[in-house]
């Protein structure tokens, strides 16, 4: 008789829950076409308890977009393997969300390689948090009179860089977003981003 192995995991216990609980469930089997990653660090947002699937089973973890490492990958899966560091989304899972020890991702997922320079903890912000900069800065671009305002304050106070910011682009550290791509463009998602 084998022992289910547990995790840690930030859950909603029923469905309409209004709070998360810190609780101990199963870590994830995965599938052929899945991965099961060890989270480091995860983004956070409003939306991370809204994105639930129909056939959740609770306590359900939370959560759409983190960082890990690979621990194992289905055998349907290619081009990743158990030591690759990734940012991801997860999202509408049955299995859980990111909010977890562990993890599924599907293989079909967004998924963006960390570049060893880049710690789990920024990487995590990217695949969501990183999108919505990228639109703000497509909003806040009314011309020559706002954008450059916003810009220098993000680039001073945050270490955000965008190409569009040259007093910005001058700050040292953060993400610098080189493209300016929807992070959703699942078929160019190897051009999406660039790290630096």
């Amino acid at each position: 008789m084998s022992v289910t192995p547990l995790m840690k995991a930030f859950v909603l216990v029923e469905p309409g829950a209004t709070t998360m609980e810190l609780a101990e469930v199963p870590v994830p089997s995965i599938d052929a076409d899945e991965l099961l990653v060890r989270v480091h660090a995860v983004g956070v947002g409003i939306h991370d308890s809204y994105f639930l699937p129909a056939d959740a089973v609770y306590p359900y973890p939370i959560g759409i977009e983190a960082a890990g490492v690979v621990e194992r990958v289905g055998a349907g899966v290619t081009g990743l393997r158990p030591g690759d560091r990734i940012a991801f989304v997860s999202s509408m899972q049955p299995k859980g969300g990111t909010w977890a020890q562990f993890v599924t991702v599907k293989a079909g997922a967004l998924i963006l390689p960390i570049p060893e320079d880049l710690g789990f903890a920024d990487a995590a912000a990217v695949p969501v948090a990183g999108n919505t900069l990228l639109k703000a800065f497509r909003a806040l671009d009314s011309g020559e009179g706002q954008h450059p305002i916003y810009c220098r304050r993000l680039g001073r106070d945050r270490h955000a860089r965008h190409p569009d910011c040259p007093r910005a682009r001058a700050a040292r550290g953060g993400i610098g977003v080189r493209r300016k791509s929807g992070l959703h463009d699942l078929a160019g998602r190897g051009n999406i981003l660039g790290l630096s």
